[in-house]
This record gives C-alpha cells, structure tokens and sequence, in this order.
C-alpha cells in the first residue's frame, strides 16, 4: 500500500484518522475514495492553520463524504502563508472539481481582508505555491 498520493503535483500523506487528530501544522486535508481497483478519486479538499481542526469527522461535509464513500484521509503540510495554502486548494478545486467542493464554495474566502485574493492561478504562480508545498513532510 502507498503512503503518500500526488494530486496535481502536490505531495499528499496518507494517514489515519487517528494521525490525522494530532497534526497541528498548517496544510491541505482531503478525503477520498479508494476503489477495489485501488483507483482514488478526490471528494473534498479543505485549507486549515491547523490540520487536526478542519479533520473533523463529525461535520455535514463529512457525513457527505461518507455518502460518497469516503475511506482515506491524505493531508498536506504547507509551510507558506494562508494564501499560498488557498492558493493550492483553488487550484486543485478547479483541476480535480471534487463533488463536495463546488466551486463557489471553494473560492469563498472568509476574512474580509482576503475578499481581494486571486481566485485564478497563473503557472508561474502554479510552480511557485508547488515549491512551497513540497518541503519535506513530518507530522
């Protein structure tokens, strides 16, 4: 079995539900779906200053999740700013389109002081947020 999953050229970690409650670095969680055929398909992805407070296993996206057949957790630990982190997400958003991530509800940022991010990433700024996620990885 694989530890760890590449979605758009982002480094994921696969991980328990239990690793999952004690990670308190800033990064991406996304749950999945694993088929019989071992092929993986992205339901939701989600950006947190601290992991093991967005994983939480009892909130309606869950219970959505669960719906769709979720049975993997992968996070990714992003060492940059929250805008590097919204930045990944909108982009996997728009290139994977998980089903519980439309995506009006992906780009939707909550402090008012980020109503003027870009919601749209260029691939110079698409290499630059990668460079950012793929520093080395530790829970």
């Amino acid at each position: 079995m694989r530890y760890e999953e590449i979605w758009c050229g982002v480094r994921f970690l696969i991980v328990s539900p239990h690793d999952v409650r004690h990670c308190r670095a800033p990064g991406l969680v996304c749950w999945v779906r694993r088929d019989v055929d071992l092929r993986r398909t992205l339901l939701w992805v989600g950006e947190a200053q601290v992991i093991s407070q967005l994983a939480i296993q009892g909130s309606q996206d869950w219970a959505n999740a669960l719906a769709l057949g979720v049975n993997e957790t992968h996070i990714a630990i992003v060492r940059g700013t929250r805008l590097d982190r919204l930045g990944l997400k909108a982009h996997l958003v728009k290139r994977l389109g998980p089903p519980l991530n439309p995506p009006s509800k992906a780009t939707t940022l909550a402090p008012a002081r980020d109503a003027e991010l870009p919601l749209a990433l260029g691939e110079a700024a698409h290499e630059t947020l990668l460079r950012v996620a793929q520093a080395p990885v530790s829970l």
